[in-house]
């Protein structure tokens, strides 16, 4: 299944996986994958396989300090390659947060991973060629040990601020191809080609605080109580086209908006939002500019963040919560729910 289709998939009222073979998709097709529109997360399922010094020292977040938007509450962290091969850790999940080896090296920009069964839906954040926020996703089938390739698809929608998000208005075009390959659980590399522009990056997970391990869920994820995942509006393919992808680490939530700007156009959002409450999330949404995605080299010193806002996060249960936000003075809620592909999901801990 291709990454528009899994944006229309829907879940049944029970929460499992509908009938796949009755879904259906304007433009795309591909019967071998699943996968949503949004964002990339990814963890480590194997619990032999742990994320040693994973933990950062107490630092100012991303609220007081903007330039540290690409790590958020801590220092650089990076995790060395480990000694277990990912062709040997079959239960490997790569969902979270990644971003450029050496950690921090080329902060700015990163790739979230939505890890379900041997189904990764990707989605890269970066910036167009006159520096503008924008984004491409993949739905990535595995097609060998620790290698998941897929095509990638810029898309166009609703604006942020529609009183009503019409999915329908979403189009998505292919624009290239991309592949991940992992050595292991914490590092691996991403090469793309994109409008006949190519490169190949090493990237590593980001850690700004203890990482959870992440793998396929025995049930349902309504008793969970880390978020890391790609959620989006509830009910599930309500609102297809636009998504977030949480990083879930300890206490704080690193979220990664994709939606459409006012001409609907690409657009996404970052908020560093530590816990002020019983599952409640909140922080300064920012917006920011940066080297376009084929550039030669990515100078992180170009890379502008803009407060514009801030968003809130109230979790009722592992599955289900409330997006409320305010942008340039503009203000939504919206119900949200986990991106389910492969059921019952993944579950992070």
């Amino acid at each position: 299944m291709s990454a528009i289709e899994l944006l229309r998939n829907r879940r049944t009222d029970d929460g499992r996986e509908p009938n796949r073979s009755g879904l259906k998709l304007k433009n795309l097709v591909s019967a071998t994958c699943a996968a949503f529109l949004f964002v990339i997360a990814a963890g480590f399922s194997n619990p032999a396989i742990s994320a040693g010094n994973t933990s950062a020292a107490d630092a100012p977040n991303i609220i007081e300090s903007p330039p540290d938007l690409w790590h958020p509450p801590g220092p650089p962290v990076t995790i060395p390659p480990g000694h277990v091969p990912a062709y040997l850790t079959p239960l490997a999940n790569y969902q979270g947060l990644w971003w450029n080896a050496p950690a921090a090296s080329e902060r700015g920009w990163g790739i979230n991973i939505a890890h379900q069964g041997d189904t990764i839906f990707a989605t890269w954040f970066t910036y167009d060629a006159g520096g503008k926020a924008m984004w491409f996703v993949m739905t990535a089938p595995k097609s060998a040990p620790g290698i998941y390739s897929g095509t990638l698809y810029a898309t166009t929608g609703p604006s942020f601020d529609a009183p009503v998000f019409d999915p329908n208005q979403v189009v998505s075009t292919p624009v290239g191809n991309a592949t991940l390959v992992f050595t292991d659980v914490n590092n691996g590399s991403f090469s793309y080609a994109v409008n006949g522009s190519s490169q190949t990056k090493a990237i590593t997970r980001e850690v700004f605080d203890v990482a959870p391990s992440c793998r396929m869920a025995d049930d349902s994820l309504t008793a969970a109580t880390n978020y890391q995942d790609l959620w989006w509006a509830s009910p599930a393919g309500s609102e297809a086209g636009w998504g977030i992808n949480f990083t879930h680490q300890g206490d704080t939530l690193f979220a990664t908006w994709f939606t459409y700007d006012v001409d609907g156009s690409p657009m996404w959002l970052v908020v560093t939002a530590p816990k002020i409450g019983q599952g409640v999330y909140a922080g300064t949404l920012y917006r920011t500019t940066g080297p376009a995605w084929n550039a030669p080299q990515f100078d992180p010193a170009a890379v502008v963040a803009t407060a514009v806002g801030g968003a809130t996060f109230t979790f009722t249960d592992g599955d289900n919560g409330i997006f409320a936000y305010t942008v340039n003075g503009m203000s939504q809620t919206k119900p949200i729910t986990r991106q389910v592909f492969s059921s019952p999901g993944t579950v992070c801990n």
